[in-house]
């Protein structure tokens, strides 16, 4: 289960998987709708250069 060390802002639209803890240590925002696991795996790469 990846972990995000990070708020995240998302708007009404967009939503986060549960897959991820999210703690409010800093703040991320993610812009793209996870529509499909091409975009799951940009956003995984994303929490990984984050760490």
């Amino acid at each position: 289960m990846p972990r995000v060390d990070a708020a995240v802002e998302i708007d009404a639209e967009m939503h986060l998987p549960d897959s991820y803890i999210v703690s409010p240590n800093e703040k991320v925002v993610i812009y793209h709708r996870l529509l499909n696991l091409e975009e799951q795996h940009l956003i995984d790469n994303l929490v990984e250069e984050l760490k």
